[in-house]
């Protein structure tokens, strides 16, 4: 008998169904934000083609599962319904549409009759008229043809399934880095800007009195050096400043200024609402990986400082 399971029973290596199509959790992460609902990071590997993404789900979210806990791969695959008279030899694999049209041995009885239902009766005589071959001939062309299409679809099915993933980061990866002790007050959650959610952002307030210069970021601790080739940064604030910097050790320097940090990115105006910074590593790994804002947008005075927010700050490894 089928069974369901809820997103707080995932485990690594269960199999589930979602949308019809069976999956495999790779990993698993649950997340409870500061503001909004708990959700579930996870990495699954479709079981047909082997793909790997990245989905979230809602806490609570059910899916299909098998009774041993192993989906029967058998009632994923497409079988046509076999017309009478199919040998037995034909394979229950997703079919594959013919170069030429078969032609059926001329027979009697019952087995005359599986061929009628097989074959159309253009096909069935072995004398053909000079209009037959045409019809017989067009009928695979077209189904080249359409092969070809379905072919470059999944092409880029395929493609896009395959695009990078952004490292899973632990809830607690997110802090704000505040060497000149801003007012907590000031900021908003860290945890919202690796929350996987564009919706969401931390945010930091431009002092006044400095505006539209600013001297705080949002740190990441990778619990280990890693190896990184890029980050995307998403924001709804245009038009601010930023650097990216590395450093190891038990803990970050406290002060921006520390040699033990490393600039992996220059000074950079984020002119789109999603911005890809390649991370000048030189092969090296870094446990922290903190976004410093250096300077909000232009339109930010000392009357109207307003605020910067950053949605996601995403690690990517090398490619």
């Amino acid at each position: 008998m089928a069974e369901t399971l809820d997103t707080t029973e995932f485990r690594k290596g269960l199999k589930i169904e979602i949308e019809g199509v069976p999956f495999e959790i790779i990993e698993f992460q649950h997340v409870k934000p500061g503001k909004g609902s708990a959700f579930v990071r996870t990495r699954i590997k479709n079981l047909l083609n082997n793909n790997v993404l990245d989905r979230t789900f809602k806490s609570g979210d059910k899916f299909y599962i098998g009774s041993d806990k192993l989906l029967p791969l058998e009632r994923f695959l497409p079988k046509p319904p076999p017309p009478p008279g199919t040998p037995t030899t034909v394979k229950a694999a997703p079919p594959k549409i013919p170069l030429q049209t078969p032609t059926p041995k001329s027979t009697s009885g019952a087995d005359s009759e599986a061929n009628n239902a097989l074959f159309p009766p253009e096909t069935k005589s072995t004398k053909s008229t000079s209009s037959t071959p045409t019809e017989t001939t067009s009928e695979p062309t077209k189904s080249t043809s359409e092969s070809k299409e379905t072919s470059g679809s999944e092409t880029k099915t395929s493609a896009e399934s395959e695009a990078p993933s952004p490292l899973l980061l632990d809830t607690n990866a997110a802090s704000v880095y505040n060497p000149y002790n801003y007012p907590a007050s000031l900021f908003g959650d860290p945890g919202l800007a690796i929350d996987g959610e564009a919706s969401t952002a931390w945010t930091a307030q431009v002092q006044p009195e400095n505006a539209p210069k600013m001297a705080e970021g949002l740190l990441l601790d990778l619990k280990s050096p890693q190896m990184l080739g890029s980050a995307v940064v998403k924001t709804t604030t245009t038009g601010i400043t930023v650097e990216v910097y590395g450093t190891n050790g038990a803990t970050p320097p406290t002060s921006i200024s520390d040699p033990a940090w490393a600039r992996i990115v220059g000074l950079k105006v984020l002119k789109k609402k999603s911005t890809t910074l390649k991370l000048k590593t030189k092969g090296k790994g870094y446990r922290y990986i903190l976004l410093w804002l250096a300077k909000a947008p232009a339109t930010s005075t000392a009357a109207a400082p307003g605020s910067v927010s950053i949605n996601e700050f995403e690690l990517f490894r090398p490619k």
